[in-house]
């Protein structure tokens, strides 16, 4: 009988034969059972040795074990269980996620491809470790990995004392009794709560938009999974009620929510029914889910929590969490700030906390920006080095708000509310010092009044903006109030020699132009128009003087439609101006013409009092001088766009401007905040597809160790730049935003080649290039695939590296002459990454907690020919060896001279084909052919290097005239070459004693 239909028959079994295999001894934990139908397709998805621990594994003993342990817990849900093994296969066959290993992934393409192996190791136990399966997901979508095991630790622990104290009358007894004494260590739980994850995070990618939609909806709303304080039953519950509430939607029966803990099983399953979302309005969401009967819809929002909280929330005691002290009452939601996002969705939330104060609608405020962007991005090229202009990258971050998508322009808006609530400090703009205050002006200070004036040179622009202006102001108010426009009409000097300005006044608003009639005295009045108040200087002395009269002398002087009067105006008196004989439009608008003789007192409003300024009538309440974000004293980006449209604002005006905004030394942290953010982006443009955790952004950028660890190398120089960084810095980062919490200092990571986390690897570029590549220091690459390990695995190289001592046997090093041909002798080699037991800890500043959450995992990498094992390779060392020459024929300015066929026979090279050769090398100079085998040149760089042998990496087309050159001048012999002047009349012979080592062709 196979091992499969012996699972299977012992399943079928009864309540005796389970007792009678306990009372033997039988361990059960090793069976293996055929998977449902409905999961095979993910079975032959998986990496043969993935599949191969999830049958034959440790992760295939915990799947058995907790299937038993919670058997007796779980409702009957056929349905849920194929459907997920469907939703499962598919999956698995989504590429995107899922790929295939290749050469790209070298040393990594074992660990390649998505992590299901806990699902298969649950599918070969049968369904109740299915279920178990479906808890670890529930799990890891709301708690984080220590919570989770600490849940985990809690719930079997109390599970084996209830089966412990099962009565010995009851026909289970001796069956519960077995069951009580599994053992599941802590290591055996984080396991399988890694996979869990694992598995999360490239499942909501592989469903996409389906999976977005459904987030928006739960980002949205306010429901606890439950409120039982027990954690043991609060699990309990929460995992039966989501089990059978989706079972019963996939049936076709509706269901309501009554808490969040079907939201959350819908969620972590993937299992996406129609909806209808009852709040302000009825909503239907279609979600077209072929797993789901037409009839299963969900109604949400009958019965919601309105406690200020966001999204689905869970509080929990967990006991099981530290090593001393009672239960730690921990409270998680998934909500907006739970999500992962991409790096350009990022620099969302960092406009929504930017714009927090400003106000502005979020199609407003997009809308501008990218207008902004639009206008000056052609000037702004010379103001950054190798990335845009910070404008336009604050542009293209609200671009979605403006798109057709309305499932991306939801996210979008979404993200800028979450970075108004909760990212305000992500980007800083204001900052505080011992004596000055900067705040955050709204859109950067353009807005503001004075500033948009100021990059206006015409001052007749200037009246007919402030008219505007004050015009959008007015609509606002619930009455009517009178303003006038002050504006530099001409200047002169006085008899002291000093520059005096004369200023003019004009209405910011028509006003009526009114006629006395010499019959009866009375007034009418004709249709509105603007007036000009504008002095009248003694050409004599260059000084004013008024009407001796005291009355309006209206003279009929148009200009622009406007009817211009001489004289009389207001006269100065600070802090504001008296006009003695007002106008009438002006008279009925003051409130103390007894008091001051008929006089109507103008208090400065708006403007730049030395330059185009806006002054009101004193009845109005103005705000205090610094209250800069009065509405009288922010212009509209309506108004702000029209000026930009009609060319009043010109590109590098607003560009001079912004950068001495974003220069200003007290803007210093916000100046830096963005220059990060836009190295995050780049770093993340390296890594395609991967995403962030937004609980990241309750660190200010500026704080990160990362950005603080880059600053302190930083070199400054002209223009907006990224920030400069080493490989350790990038790992620094990448922990952070893998994490959304842990902050390790750079300094730390020097010795890291690869950083594991979920779905990723992320790998030091070096160590997927060909030897000829020089990648840059600080880049990383990104593969999909899981090493198996829980938490973020920092992988560092042993200290020693072993070498096969000798070739095995005598007859397999033939050393013979280099014939001149580029083939490929080491096509069969591998590279492998396996890991010692060794982990040490990393310090992120939490003490007492049973579970660390990033840590060092030693790893080693082997070199295997036809599986054979040649050598453990130092890579990461090995390819910064000095030894190492990197060579081009544009390297060397005298590549031009040289002959154009130089015989490589006459130089007596050797050929190094196979390894043995390698381990026992040539005297002089060996070959090492290569040819298109990346990966083969790579060890045999490292190895060569290893070896102690100086290396050259030679690109496909090379020049050996130049080799010769480059190894004479290394070795300190390159008078012996230009003695000569000619490679071909130095003696071959003499060549060969100068030069030793290994040559690597491509």
């Amino acid at each position: 009988m196979s091992i499969h239909k012996l699972g299977a028959s012992l399943l079928e079994l009864g309540q005796e034969t389970n007792f009678g295999l306990a009372t033997v001894h039988f361990d059960f934990s090793v069976v293996k059972v055929e998977a449902p139908k409905e999961f095979q397709l993910l079975g032959n998805e998986l990496a043969p040795k993935r599949k191969e621990a999830a049958e034959d594994g440790v992760q295939h003993i915990t799947a058995r074990k907790l299937g038993a342990l919670f058997q007796h817990w779980l409702p009957r849900t056929s349905n849920l269980i194929k459907a997920y093994g469907k939703r499962a296969s598919e999956i698995a066959s989504c590429r995107r996620v899922n790929p295939k290993p290749s050469q790209y992934q070298g040393l990594f393409a074992d660990h390649v491809g998505i992590d299901g192996t806990s699902i298969w190791a649950a599918a070969t136990s049968g369904p109740d470790a299915i279920a178990v399966h479906l808890l670890a997901c529930l799990l890891a979508r709301i708690w984080s990995r220590s919570e989770a095991i600490s849940i985990w630790a809690e719930l079997v622990s109390d599970r084996k004392t209830e089966l412990a104290k099962l009565d010995e009358t009851d026909p289970m007894y001796q069956h519960s009794i077995q069951l009580s004494k599994i053992i599941l260590s802590r290591e055996q739980l984080a396991d399988w709560d890694a996979s869990a994850r694992s598995w999360l995070q490239a499942a909501d990618e592989a469903m996409g938009s389906k999976h977005k939609q459904l987030m928006l909806i739960l980002n949205n709303i306010s429901l606890p999974v439950n409120t039982t304080s027990n954690l043991y039953q609060s699990v309990r519950q929460a995992w039966k009620l989501a089990m059978e509430a989706t079972n019963k939607l996939i049936e076709g029966q509706p269901q309501s929510v009554a808490n969040g803990s079907v939201l959350l099983g819908l969620s972590a399953w993937h299992i996406y029914p129609d909806m209808v979302v009852l709040q302000e309005s009825q909503t239907p969401v279609k979600q077209h889910d072929s797993l789901v009967d037409p009839g299963g819809i969900l109604t949400i929002g009958l019965q919601l929590d309105r406690k200020g909280k966001d999204g689905i929330y869970w509080s929990l005691p967990l006991g099981h969490l530290r090593y001393y002290g009672g239960s730690v009452m921990s409270q998680r939601c998934l909500n907006a700030a739970k999500n992962r996002v991409s790096a350009s969705q990022l620099a969302t939330v960092a406009v929504g906390g930017i714009s927090k104060s400003w106000y502005y609608e979020d199609a407003e405020l997009a809308h501008f920006l990218v207008k902004l962007w639009d206008l000056v991005s052609g000037e702004a090229k010379d103001r950054a080095r190798g990335t845009l202009y910070w404008l336009g990258h604050l542009a293209q971050a609200v671009e979605a708000i403006m798109g057709d998508d309305e499932l991306e322009k939801k996210q979008a808006t979404q993200l800028l509310r979450l970075g108004r609530t909760q990212g305000q400090h992500f980007v800083p703009t204001e900052s505080i010092s011992r004596s000055t205050h900067v705040h955050n002006p709204k859109m950067f200070g353009l807005a503001n009044l004075e500033t948009c004036l100021s990059l206006i040179a015409d001052y007749e622009d200037k009246i007919q903006i402030l008219r505007r202006h004050v015009e959008e102001y007015q609509g606002k108010l619930l009455r009517d109030v009178q303003f006038l426009i002050r504006y530099p009409y001409d200047r002169t000097v006085s008899r002291r020699g000093e520059i005096i300005t004369i200023f003019a006044f004009t209405t910011a608003v028509p006003v009526f132009q009114t006629t006395r009639r010499r019959r009866n005295e009375d007034f009418f009045s004709s249709p509105k128009v603007h007036k000009r108040w504008i002095p009248d200087r003694n050409k004599d002395n260059d000084e004013f003087h008024t009407s001796p009269s005291g009355i309006l002398e209206e003279v009929n002087i148009l200009k622009k439609d406007e009817l211009c009067i001489i004289n009389p105006q207001p006269t100065e008196s600070p802090p504001f101006l008296l006009w003695k004989t007002p106008p009438g439009f002006l008279r009925s608008a003051t409130r103390n013409m007894n008091h001051m003789r008929n006089s109507v007192q103008l208090d400065f409003a708006a403007g730049d009092m030395d330059d185009v300024s806006i002054f009101v009538v004193d009845r109005v309440p103005m705000p205090p001088d610094r209250d800069a974000e009065h509405p009288l004293r922010t212009v509209s980006l309506s108004l702000l766009e029209d000026l930009m449209e009609n060319g009043l604002l010109h590109p590098l005006d607003i560009l001079n401007y912004t950068e001495n905004y974003i220069n200003d030394p007290y803007r210093i942290d916000m100046l830096t905040s963005l220059r990060a953010l836009v190295t995050i982006k780049a770093i993340y443009q390296m890594l395609p597809d991967a995403t962030l955790e937004l609980s990241a952004i309750s660190t200010p950028l500026h704080e990160m160790e990362w950005v603080k660890s880059a600053i302190t190398q930083d070199k400054g120089g002209s223009g907006f730049t990224l920030l400069p960084l080493n490989q350790s810095q990038t790992f620094s980062c990448i922990a952070l935003f893998e994490s959304g919490s842990f902050d390790v200092p750079a300094s730390s990571l020097k010795e890291v080649m690869a950083m594991a986390a979920a779905d990723s690897i992320y790998i030091s570029a070096a160590l997927l290039c060909d030897p000829c590549e020089r990648p840059s220091g600080y880049e990383v690459r990104r593969i999909r695939g899981s090493i198996g390990k829980s938490g973020i695995a920092m992988l560092v190289q042993v200290e020693n590296h072993k070498v096969r001592e000798e070739a095995q046997g005598w007859t397999m090093v033939n050393h013979n002459p280099f014939d001149g041909k580029l083939e490929d002798s080491f096509h069969t080699a591998t590279l492998h990454l396996s890991f010692t037991d060794y982990v040490l800890p990393i310090d992120v500043g939490a003490h007492g907690l049973r579970d660390f959450e990033i840590y060092f995992l030693e790893s080693f990498i082997s070199l295997h020919d036809k599986g054979e094992w040649i050598a453990d390779l130092n890579l990461p060392f090995q390819l910064k060896n000095p030894e190492l020459v990197h060579f081009h024929d544009e390297d060397d300015p005298r590549h031009e001279d040289c002959a154009a066929e130089v015989p490589y026979k006459g130089l007596m090279f050797t050929t190094i084909d196979d390894w043995n050769e390698l381990l026992n090398p040539p005297e002089g100079v060996g070959i090492i052919r290569s040819t298109g085998n990346w990966l083969g040149r790579l060890a045999a760089t490292c190895l060569s290097l290893q070896l102690g042998h100086q290396t050259i990496v030679l690109q496909k087309e090379f020049c050996w005239e130049c080799i010769v050159n480059l190894w004479l001048n290394s070795r300190g012999n390159s008078e012996l070459y230009y003695s000569t002047g000619s490679l071909k009349q130095l003696p071959p012979k003499e060549v060969l004693s100068h030069m030793a080592g290994v040559i690597i062709i491509g």
